[in-house]
């Protein structure tokens, strides 16, 4: 079933990570979607975000907000304010393209938190998903230059999108990656790996029993 704004999550699947060597598995709890709300309304909600720890506050750059403007473009329409429409527009058909009649099934720009636990401990987190049908699939846009492989690297996608699929019990998440200067598309389905996100809870956990 679905979580609903302000329900909890279903019974583990099958396909749940299993967490660490030492067995001592994570757990999503009190997860909640918040559909409709507006990205400063996201950035409100309680809880870590995975840019939140890996950035923190930060000035975005030309790149990402040419990033933000295709993401309006395709996600969001209402927001896009024609900046770059010469870029922007090429590569959102590029985009389009690739996921054809699944973008019509997708929700787009959906918030979630929950409390992730892990040792005794329990985290608050909090994501923006680009595209997902919650509990099978999820999709994560990204406009680079850089090939995607270096990216997931350089830059811990597979870390973002695991913390994802954790919090929505997603078993699949994949990155699709446009090159604005050539239009080159690259896709990649990520391993699930939760070691990221329990070294996280560890360090900003709280004890369970007064975790909200």
């Amino acid at each position: 079933t679905t979580p609903t704004t302000g329900s909890t999550s279903p019974a583990t699947p099958p396909w749940w990570p299993t967490g660490s060597k030492k067995g001592r598995n994570m757990q999503i709890n009190n997860m909640k979607i918040h559909p409709g709300i507006s990205f400063e309304e996201y950035r409100a909600l309680p809880g870590l975000s995975y840019s939140g720890i890996k950035n923190g506050d930060f000035v975005p750059t030309k790149k990402m907000m040419l990033g933000t403007a295709v993401h309006n473009y395709i996600l969001e329409p209402d927001k896009y304010n024609g900046t770059n429409r010469d870029i922007v527009v090429p590569i959102a058909r590029v985009i389009l393209s690739q996921l054809g009649e699944l973008s019509k099934h997708m929700q787009t720009e959906l918030s979630v938190t929950c409390n992730m636990e892990y040792a005794g401990l329990s985290m608050q987190y909090k994501g923006r998903i680009d595209m997902i049908r919650p509990g099978r699939l999820l999709i994560d846009l990204k406009i680079s230059e850089i090939p995607l492989g270096r990216s997931i690297d350089h830059f811990g996608y597979g870390d973002q999108l695991t913390g994802y699929c954790l919090a929505t019990r997603t078993p699949v998440g994949i990155i699709i990656r446009v090159c604005p200067k050539t239009l080159k598309t690259e896709k990649a389905m990520i391993r699930q790996n939760p070691a990221f996100w329990e070294r996280q809870v560890t360090k900003y956990g709280i004890p369970v029993n007064i975790a909200i």
